[in-house]
């Protein structure tokens, strides 16, 4: 069985095991390993000189892409944070009776917190 890496203007655009039969896709025949590779990890294997090779900058962009994954992922907790610190600002009630602390309060902290862990993530981008 035959397996395809598709290339798209010198950039990888999938992979599968029939040929695409459009005159903007180039299909590579590539070994099993290296298609089996592919499917796990979009990002070990670029286009350079009509080949499929190994990306000499795999471990750069995987760092970036889980970068990116951590922060996507901290975005969604503050849209969240969001709609729960707008209730706290119309019911305005005390969180903690001890310190006084109000469920507004409370939502601002976290997302200090978060947009501080934000921030520290970007920083660390190649």
């Amino acid at each position: 069985m035959k397996r395809y890496i598709y290339v798209e203007n010198k950039k990888i655009n999938g992979c599968g095991q029939a040929e695409i039969l459009d005159d903007a896709t180039q299909n590579i025949e590539v070994s099993e390993t290296i298609f089996n590779e592919f499917l796990e990890d979009n990002l070990k294997y670029i286009f350079d000189s009509g080949k499929i090779i190994p990306n000499p900058n795999y471990k750069k962009e995987k760092t970036n892409q889980e970068l990116k994954n951590k922060i996507e992922a901290l975005k969604l907790q503050l849209d969240d944070l969001d709609k729960k610190r707008i209730r706290a600002i119309c019911e305005n009630k005390i969180k903690d009776e001890n310190t006084n602390q109000t469920w507004l309060e409370y939502y601002n902290q976290k997302i200090l917190n978060l947009r501080q862990q934000i921030k520290n993530l970007t920083a660390q981008f190649n």
